[in-house]
């Protein structure tokens, strides 16, 4: 196995890994008609608030539960 070899079998490594991260840790959010933060009542389609704080807070908790990525 030469130096091309074992690069390109490090680079299918790491994006197996990185798909596998993706697919794993990304949060599922869906529309309850409240917003998934702070509790406030939205149409039946939205998850938050129409300020991106509440979404961005929702989704910082998340990463943080799902193993400290922030």
């Amino acid at each position: 196995m030469d130096e091309i070899d074992m690069a390109q079998e490090r680079d299918e490594i790491g994006l197996a890994y990185a798909i596998r991260v993706a697919s794993t840790s990304a949060p599922v959010a869906v529309a309850t008609g409240r917003c998934l933060w702070c509790d406030e009542i939205l149409n039946d389609t939205q998850r938050w608030c129409p300020d991106t704080d509440c979404r961005e807070l929702w989704e910082r908790e998340r990463r943080l539960r799902a193993g400290g990525r922030q």
